[in-house]
């Protein structure tokens, strides 16, 4: 069971001569961090010295080091630690300065850079395993720049691809876009470790370059000339995100990548597809410029629009009389502490301009209606307990900024002479002032929706980088003067704010207009809102809009309301289920047509909290089919959302509760961090579960266990210990059934496993399988294999067999996926490619809406070409590689490769003897795949193989199938010398004849010599055979094998035609050259003046007669057609 102390206890025994003493480390957010946990209070000394910090402890200790280079690899020499009785010295690699205490039995020591230094990043964790990068990327060197490496994480999102550089202190950095290059340059020389982007090239990034020079850091990046480009920072991190087109998915291959050489070095190299090189880009060149007071954010074609589209908003902005002429102004935020500790952001310049403030997202915006160059200070430590985050986000009218705040703060809006400011404190609630909001349906002008407030400022469009989407702004120059509360309309949304007005449109047309008096919301279509109804509007429209006020009711509270109120929701406990649902559909029953949908909501409400989610759903989709416009509200939507996950709907889920309107909500934030968790995207769902904070505890204890339990999974894969254990804890104090109890031990082997401790781990797994509850124990026994054969305890053989057996022990799910990839990987590591491509096609089959399923049919693609056309599959048995590639043969790629393939494996099956098998394997390929010149070439191939099987009518079908007008001269030939060898082998010796006319090349005259040979046209053979041997007897060269019988040939023809001149000419010129051969006695018995009647000139001709020249002819045939893709001399017609 889960111990209570949680997921990092470990018990330590004393021994007599040392202590066993835990050492953890781990690198936080400019600092790494030591802790030594011993088993009772020791008194120690810590400095740094010569590069080397220094612990010296009061008594002597043994431990383990092994996490000092896994987790602080960019404050520590990697393997250079030392541990010599009470004294641990850890050589540094840069100058850093140290603070150190204890507390209880534990000591701790941080490690901090000195002043002037740049702090290594936190996550920058080197575990000595770097695989070599992907073709096409090339890793600096460590010692190509100064101070630590910088750190790059990477994600895939549905629409786009973010990469990060997690740099620890502000760089000025530059993007400049040429085509489909990307390079960036930051004012820093730290290299940049793209190695393990490299590794695994995501969605629309085809390759990635670093290069430190000129004492700037580098990195290219390749990607589709047609993607959209957005570019911010978030704290001192630089993001870039590879935009698709709106609703794309990622694509499934990502086209290959060279390097083109440039003669500048100390520029970034250009990333050119190989398929596109020499090809002029002709996307346009952008090059954006950026620091800490000005970033600017350029992207490409949008929704069919051009890239000029940033620039046409920026000469709007230049040419707005009211505040954008003359010289930028200077603004600095400073961080102040106010009265009882509070923490208070001033923005201090000096003219006062209208400003916003509202919270999204998790997030506290601000914004000023005018472009400053900003002096921002870094967040103080005195600040840091509600302050996490401050950026500025890039903007080419007016500054905006964005900060994360300790949850339960908000802002409080004030002004000091031109200086706006914002207090963070739990009391606030909103606007001192809210704004007056007045619905004017029958305005002259067309509908609108009007807020009364004076001196507004200009309509601000801001990208918010978390979500994605656009927020209208409109700061306001009276202070406290906001919103109050959300108001939600069919087009758009207006934002709860502490000052001004925020807007996200659901529509693409709506328009915001301030007035002198206030500002006007409308939509160029007309709008959708309502005054007050007449009765008879009131009866035509009853059904949606009861619907909607008892859907909508929360809408009307703070953005911190209660959203899922299960007491209130169950009605009556004590009543038992049956009876209180027949009563409330009763209600429903007996409630007039118009007016049903109340009673509905209530019984939805109440199928929900008693855990009918499947009941719950289908009254849900009665509301939505009788009032479609309430399930677009946010209740509605988070009541259906959390309903499709509990009946694990995960794509219909998404549908719902990642939807735009539930931002900023804590409790959907835990629905949608159990959703992502069971959707591995683990990141994501940290970062709900951390924003949802103590939301949890408003949901019963079943509902809480689970998020829970998944918030620890989460935590776990985001390198978030703290958050993982302190779910644990909590959850250890629960009371737990078996089942769940399996589950919680299952993450506590795992956070084991993650934090070296290997025993616990192994003992705990082994405790989820003694449970016996079938999904927990799949998972552990996966879970303990996977251990054991990495510790070598077990070998890849045990493994396996382990995998195979688990494969029928749980299957549909993600754990189902994971599976399958590992016994995949496992049976590549032993070359077992068959049961290889069958474990990840299944997955692949089975999930093909799965990220990993897109990553494994790269992977079967790899392997393929691996196979066979890399040379791999020659090591397999030539039957077993056929049928192999039988199996698979959905994996061929397209064109050239795919072909190339094909021709390989033919080959080899022709090498074999396997005549028949590789003439289906190039017949389905002329037929299907071929078009053209390639077509009449391979088609070619295919002839020589059906002659050489003896099957000359194949040959000619083959042949007229692969015609083609326009060949090569030396195709056209071949295809018309294999014609002529087919039609002489059918017998059709005068079309054969007629082929060859004019033709006198080798390749001529040896099909010539055969059909005269069977015509028995003795004179025209003699002729034939002295075309092809020349004047051999002058060379001093041996004949060949061929040319000998060729000879023989040509005497046998001599002695039947009785040319007794022919017959002593040549005796006298070759008799040299042949006495030393095998042959020399059929070449006596054959030229000497013998009876063509005699039993030895019999034999002796009867021998030449059995000798072809096909043979001969066909492997000339195959040394001279050219290979694929390749062309020799001029284009003529035939063929």
């Amino acid at each position: 069971m889960l111990l209570a102390a949680g997921l990092l206890t470990t018990l330590a025994a004393g021994a007599a001569a040392a202590d066993k003493v835990r050492t953890r480390a781990w690198a936080h957010p400019g600092f790494g961090r030591l802790v030594f946990d011993w088993p009772a209070p020791v008194t120690f000394k810590a400095e740094i010295g010569e590069q080397k910090l220094v612990i010296t402890f009061a008594r002597p200790l043994e431990t383990d080091l092994s996490r000092v280079d896994r987790y602080l690899g960019a404050y520590v020499r990697k393997g250079a630690s030392t541990l010599a009785g009470n004294t641990v010295t850890l050589p540094l690699i840069g100058d850093f300065t140290l603070t150190s205490r204890s507390s209880g039995n534990t000591v701790v020591v941080d490690i901090k850079p000195s002043s002037g230094a740049v702090a290594p990043k936190s996550a920058a964790v080197d575990d000595g395993k770097q695989a070599p990068p992907k073709a096409g990327a090339k890793p600096p060197s460590p010692a190509a720049g100064g101070g630590p490496p910088v750190p790059v994480r990477v994600g895939e999102h549905s629409g786009f691809t973010r990469v990060v550089f997690d740099w620890t202190g502000d760089v000025r950095y530059r993007v400049d876009r040429q085509g489909a290059q990307v390079n960036i340059e930051f004012d820093r020389s730290n290299a940049v470790a793209i190695a393990p982007l490299a590794r695994r090239l995501p969605a629309r990034v085809t390759a990635v370059e670093a290069s430190v020079a000129g004492g700037k850091s580098r990195v290219s990046l390749g990607i589709a000339a047609d993607a959209r480009l957005r570019h911010f920072r978030s704290g001192t991190k630089v993001v870039l995100d590879v935009l698709g087109k709106p609703g794309e998915a990622p694509p499934k291959e990502a086209p290959k990548v060279t390097v083109a050489q440039q003669a500048d070095s100390t520029s970034p190299r250009r990333l050119t597809p190989a398929a596109k090189q020499g090809k002029a880009a002709t996307a346009p060149k952008v090059s954006v410029e950026a620091d800490k007071g000005t970033q600017g954010e350029k992207k490409g074609a949008k929704d069919g629009k051009a890239a000029g589209e940033d620039l046409k908003e920026q000469l709007v902005a230049a040419a707005d009389g009211r505040k954008r002429k003359g010289k930028v102004k200077d603004l600095t935020l400073h961080f102040e502490q106010g009265a009882a500790g509070i923490t208070r952001l001033r923005f201090e310049s000096k003219t006062p301009v209208p400003f916003a403030v509202f919270q999204r997202a998790g997030h506290l915006w601000a914004v000023l209606d005018e472009r400053f160059r900003v002096d921002m200070q870094e967040v103080p430590e005195t600040a840091q307990g509600s302050v996490f985050l401050a950026e500025q986000v890039a903007n080419p009218r007016a500054t905006a900024f964005r900060f994360r705040l300790r949850p339960g703060l908000g802002p409080a809006v004030s002004r000091q002479g031109a200086d706006w400011i914002v207090d963070l404190t739990p009391e606030a609630g909103g606007p001192a002032t809210p704004i007056e909001l007045r619905p004017q349906p029958a305005a002259e002008d067309g509908p609108h929706v009007f807020l009364s407030v004076l001196n507004v400022g200009s309509v601000v469009r801001i990208k918010d980088p978390e979500v994605g989407d656009e927020i209208q702004t409109v700061p306001i120059m009276a202070a406290g003067s906001g919103v109050d509360r959300r108001r939600d309309f069919v087009e758009f949304r207006l934002q709860p704010t502490a000052q001004g007005v925020a807007i996200l449109a659901w529509a693409d047309d709506v328009e915001v207009k301030t007035l002198r008096n206030g500002i006007a919301i409308t939509t160029k279509a007309g709008m959708v809102i309502s005054g007050v109804p007449s009765a008879q509007e009131k009866s035509a429209e009853e059904e949606e809009e009861t619907a909607e006020e008892t859907s909508d009711a929360a809408d009307e509270e703070t953005e911190e309301a209660q959203l899922f109120k299960y007491s209130e929701w169950l009605i009556d406990t004590k009543v038992p289920v049956r009876r209180m649902k027949r009563e409330l559909q009763y209600q429903v029953s007996v409630t007039p047509a118009g007016q049903r949908n109340t009673p509905r909501w209530r019984l939805a409400k109440y199928f929900f909290a008693r855990g009918l989610a499947a009941e719950a759903l289908g009254v849900l989709s009665v509301i939505g089919e009788h009032a479609p416009r309430v399930a677009e509200g946010k209740d509605f939507k988070a009541l259906r959302g959390a309903a499709r996950y509990q009946l694990r709907q995960l794509e219909a889920a998404q549908d719902d509760l990642l939807d735009g309107k539930l931002d900023g909500d804590r409790e959907v934030a835990l629905w949608r961090g159990a959703l992502l968790t069971e959707l591995q995207e683990f990141e994501r769902a940290h970062d709900q579960f951390s924003f949802a904070g103590q939301a949890v505890t408003r949901f019963p204890p079943k509902i809480q266990t689970q998020f829970r339990l998944r918030a620890a999974k989460a935590a776990l894969r985001a390198d978030d210990l703290q958050m993982a254990n302190e779910q644990l804890v909590a959850l250890a104090a629960q009371e737990l059934g078996l089942e769940v109890a399996a589950e919680v031990d299952l993450v506590r082997g795992e956070g084991f496993e993650i934090v070296g401790e290997e025993e616990q781990a192994l003992d705990t797994f082994e405790t989820v399988i003694a449970a016996e509850f079938r999904p927990s124990r799949a998972r552990a026994i996966f879970n303990q294999a996977n251990m054991m054969l990495k510790r070598g305890d077990i070998d890849s053989t045990e493994a396996i067999d382990r995998f195979e057996r688990l494969r029928f022990a749980w299957r549909g799910d993600n754990f189902e996926v994971g599976l399958l990839k590992r016994l995949g990987e496992l049976y590549l590591q032993e070359g077992d490619y068959r049961n290889a491509l069958t474990a990840m096609r299944s997955t692949v089959t089975n999930f093909p809406e799965l990220r990993e399923s897109r990553a494994l049919t790269q992977q079967m693609n790899d392997i393929f070409r691996l196979l066979y056309l890399d040379g791999e599959a020659d090591e397999l048995e030539p039957v077993a590689a056929l049928a192999l590639y039988y199996d698979f043969r959905e994996l061929t790629p397209v064109g050239k490769v795919g072909d190339e393939m094909i021709r390989k494996l033919s080959d080899r099956l022709v090498a074999v003897d396997l005549l028949d098998r590789a003439s289906q394997l190039l017949e389905h390929q002329v037929k299907f795949r071929l078009k053209g010149p390639e077509r009449a070439r391979v088609g070619a191939t295919l002839a020589v193989i059906n002659l050489t099987n003896r099957k000359p009518q194949k040959a000619l079908d083959v042949l007229t199938m692969s015609r083609w007008k326009l060949l090569p001269r030396n195709t056209a030939t071949k295809r018309r010398h294999l014609r002529a060898r087919a039609l002489a082998d059918l017998d059709r010796t005068r079309e054969a004849l007629e082929a060859l006319i004019n033709d006198r090349s080798r390749e001529a005259n040896l099909i010539r010599s055969d059909v005269y040979w069977h015509a028995e046209d003795w004179p025209r053979l003699v002729r034939a055979i002295q075309a092809l041997l020349g004047e051999r007897w002058k060379e001093e060269m041996p004949l060949t094998e061929d040319e000998i019988q060729w000879l023989l040939r040509m005497s046998v023809a001599m002695m039947l035609a009785d040319d007794l001149q022919g017959i002593a000419q040549v005796r006298q010129r070759y008799q040299p050259k042949i006495v030393d051969t095998p042959h020399a006695e059929s070449f006596e018995v054959l030229t000497s003046s013998i009876d063509p009647t005699s039993i030895e000139f019999r034999k002796a001709a009867s021998a030449v007669a059995q000798i072809g020249t096909l043979e001969a002819f066909l492997e000339r045939y195959r040394e001279s057609m050219p290979e694929s893709g390749t062309t020799t001399g001029p284009k003529i017609t035939g063929g």
